[in-house]
């Protein structure tokens, strides 16, 4: 993640999560967090929030995502 006003790069923590695919996924950020969406598979979509001031991987709260 880049850190205004600085815009350097910092290391987050890693999604260790095998359900996301690299080449399907969906970001975006909002309110000091990035919403991210697997649209990979068939099934229910994937879904994870990053909250930046937690620095810390949380799960999408429920409704966030249209059926």
């Amino acid at each position: 993640m880049a850190s205004p006003p600085a815009a350097a790069w910092e290391p987050i923590p890693p999604l260790s999560d095998v359900r996301f695919s690299r080449d399907a996924a969906e970001a975006v950020c909002s309110g000091g967090k990035v919403c991210m969406v697997n649209l990979c598979s068939r099934g229910a979509k994937e879904h994870v929030v990053f909250d930046l001031r937690a620095d810390r991987w949380e799960d999408m709260p429920p409704g966030m995502l249209a059926d």
